[in-house]
């Protein structure tokens, strides 16, 4: 057969959506993220993920949806922030240590999600609890409602 790019040709004829699929897009581009966010299943190479929860997909911290970005700076085509060399070195195959890091995420945003429900209701009552006003507070010197002046290596404020 040689090369497996020549399958198409010899064997399959274009009879085979999914393997045109991956052919087309063989790194985890947008078509993969957005199969992966419907479906609930992620395919990385030969290996698959499933079940994973659209929360679990979508979840975001900051405006960064974090199973993505994760799978990202991961892939043959390196995606996110490049801000020096060292961006330009990534792995180029998928490894064992990648797939126990990744269970680890999923697992650690799914029991964040479970305690959603916990927060909201702590974040209720401090909120809805008894406050302080502003006229309760102590008031705040002159001299301290500056910011203190720069210091040389010690971190000590100079005397004005």
């Amino acid at each position: 057969m040689g090369p497996l790019s020549n399958a198409n040709e010899k064997y399959f004829k274009d009879k085979q959506p999914f393997w045109n699929l991956n052919i087309a897009h063989s790194t985890y581009d947008e078509v993969w993220q957005s199969r992966a966010s419907r479906s609930g299943t992620l395919t990385v190479g030969t290996g698959a993920f499933a079940p994973i929860k659209p929360e679990v997909w979508n979840f975001e911290v900051s405006g960064l949806q974090i199973v993505p970005s994760w799978l990202g700076y991961r892939m043959k085509k390196h995606r996110g922030k490049q801000s020096s060399p060292l961006d330009h070195i990534h792995a180029t195959a998928w490894t064992a240590s990648f797939t126990t890091e990744f269970l680890r995420l999923l697992w650690i945003v799914e029991a964040t999600l479970l305690d959603y429900p916990k927060q909201q209701a702590l974040l209720e009552a401090v909120v809805g609890g008894p406050v302080f006003r502003d006229r309760e507070l102590a008031p705040v010197p002159d001299d301290m409602r500056e910011a203190p002046a720069a210091s040389g290596t010690g971190g000590e404020q100079k005397e004005t």
